[in-house]
């Protein structure tokens, strides 16, 4: 069953023509051939990327003309009610820093979206590398234009370069030249580029999850001691409690996970963290 997503309810707030973005569930062979299918996302970041646009690109003759931080949000709500139709379920995430797997349950339905500022979404004109440049939030069709060329060449193989490249409105005819300046951008123009980034790409609230490894591992600094002694009014000689020491290495080991990595290992999760429970399945059969 198709479901309709209002296009007033995307993130990007703008205001499109048409009322409405239709998507389907994908079925359990669709699943399996993804599964099998789909290009690892550390190895080959491209294609990745683009195996996953091609689930949702003929779901709907507009989707082209989304704005494309609206299209990844499609592409999520897609994976999202294939997975759960109450839009809850269990997941894990690979700690990047000591390999430990973190469970978390997750509400879809809760995750928060930001919506974008209606004058950052019309544009906006930026001195980046000595010159006035105008950056917007491409469409669809626009930013696989350019994408094209990144698969065929590959030369740059981040997706996040890529994505800010397409910011620039040059780039549609001047790709190299845009390219070189975002790719050899220094002192002042990075920080241009971060805060482009935060701007136009992140629109959802990330989901802090904590490593118990990574504060188990963690060795507290001098510095972190000598502070929480102070605290304690406790002398430079004096033993720190063991118990203030926890809370110190308690304190570290923080994540936070955004929209990638929310939907980069959906069906591994409902294959693996969301199995039947006893209940739902008995041994016999039915009498």
């Amino acid at each position: 069953m198709n479901s309709e997503i209002l296009t007033q309810d995307l993130p990007s707030g703008y205001n499109y023509p048409f009322t409405s973005i239709g998507i389907k569930p994908m079925k359990f062979g669709e699943i399996l051939e993804y599964l099998e299918l789909v290009p690892d996302k550390k190895k080959n970041p491209i294609e990745n990327y683009y195996f996953n646009y091609c689930l949702i690109k003929d779901d709907d003759p507009n989707i082209g003309q989304l704005l494309l931080n609206d299209m990844e949000y499609i592409l999520f709500m897609k994976k999202a009610i294939t997975i759960a139709d109450n839009l809850e379920y269990s997941s894990s995430y690979i700690c990047p820093k000591c390999g430990n797997k973190i469970p978390y349950r997750v509400s879809l339905a809760g995750v928060r979206w930001n919506k974008m500022d209606p004058d950052i979404l019309g544009g906006l004109t930026i001195n980046f590398s000595g010159q006035l440049m105008y950056v917007r939030l491409p469409k669809v069709d626009e930013f696989m234009n350019i994408f094209t060329n990144y698969r065929v060449y590959k030369k740059v193989t981040d997706m996040r370069i890529i994505k800010l490249i397409a910011l620039f409105e040059q780039s549609q005819m001047y790709l190299q030249r845009v390219e070189n300046l975002v790719v050899n951008a220094t002192h002042k123009d990075i920080a241009t580029l971060i805060m482009l980034e935060q701007l136009y790409y992140d629109f959802i609230d990330p989901i802090e999850l904590h490593c118990d490894q990574c504060s188990k591992m963690y060795v507290p600094t001098e510095q972190e001691i000598f502070n929480a002694k102070q605290q304690l009014g406790l002398k430079e000689d004096e033993e720190l409690p063991m118990t203030e020491i926890e809370k110190i290495k308690n304190s570290h080991g923080g994540i936070a996970i955004g929209l990638e990595d929310l939907v980069a290992e959906f069906f591994r999760d409902l294959i693996e963290n969301n199995r039947p429970s006893q209940d739902e399945v008995k041994p016999g059969k039915i009498c």
